[in-house]
């Protein structure tokens, strides 16, 4: 069954100071928000119902760090009352506003032009076979968001984009068979999944060409303290489910 998940409720959690390159003179606040996707219910075949929370923590600006860093992070703390194993793969897109959902992929349609992607698995991703599986009632994720060729060459400036997030999740029974019915695929649509900024800075090499600055980076403890953040302990927040 599928299901598409509301991000209704957020809360603020954090502000943190990003230096930007010598040249902006300027330094950007990031803010650190929580949502809550769920919780979800999917009945089984056999009358069992799988519950599925999904916490997602996300920065509100994105800024090119690195290679390593990409443009940011987004964590994920999923939590079921499953106690077989169970895995996952979760998808985080940044595209234009307004995106429409394809009804074959469960994807933006926009995503062959979106300005970045990141993912993860909670096993080993694979979604018909247990062998790797996941067994722990929480999991917590990283996802660092890369950028796509499109930002890369946008000109410089601040650019109003939205976020995508997705869960694919596949439940087992305790031999290692699929169990009927255990299949889960959480996502967000675009009347309620949070906005971002998204800002482009480039420098000139010498030569006239342009690059995109590399210069962009967290400091040490403003890192610290994102992963702080990540998996912070929030206050109930309302949410409803769309059908």
């Amino acid at each position: 069954m599928h299901r598409v998940a509301a991000v209704l409720a957020l809360l603020l959690i954090a502000k943190l100071a990003v230096i930007a390159p010598a040249q902006a003179a300027e330094r950007l606040e990031v803010k650190i928000y929580h949502a809550e996707l769920g919780p979800f219910i999917q009945t089984l075949a056999d009358g069992r119902r799988i519950m599925v929370k999904i916490d997602v923590y996300f920065p509100d600006t994105l800024v090119y760090r690195g290679p390593e860093e990409g443009l940011g992070t987004v964590n994920f703390t999923i939590t079921t009352n499953w106690t077989g194993p169970w895995d996952g793969i979760v998808t985080v897109q940044v595209v234009d506003p307004g995106y429409h959902i394809d009804p074959t992929t469960f994807k933006p349609v926009e995503s062959v032009n979106a300005w970045a992607e990141g993912g993860d698995t909670v096993g080993t991703g694979a979604l018909h076979i247990a062998s790797g599986a996941y067994t722990g009632s929480v999991k917590n994720m990283t996802v660092v968001l890369r950028p796509h060729e499109r930002y890369f060459t946008a000109p410089s400036g601040e650019y109003t984009a939205q976020y995508f997030f997705k869960a694919r999740l596949a439940f087992f029974k305790p031999d290692g068979s699929k169990v009927l019915g255990g299949d889960v695929n959480i996502y967000t649509d675009s009347e309620t999944a949070p906005m971002i900024k998204l800002i482009v800075v480039k420098e000139p090499e010498a030569g006239g060409d342009n690059r995109l600055a590399g210069s962009i980076a967290l400091n040490a403890g403003i890192a610290a303290a994102v992963v702080a953040v990540g998996y912070a302990v929030v206050e109930y927040l309302v949410r409803r489910k769309r059908g």
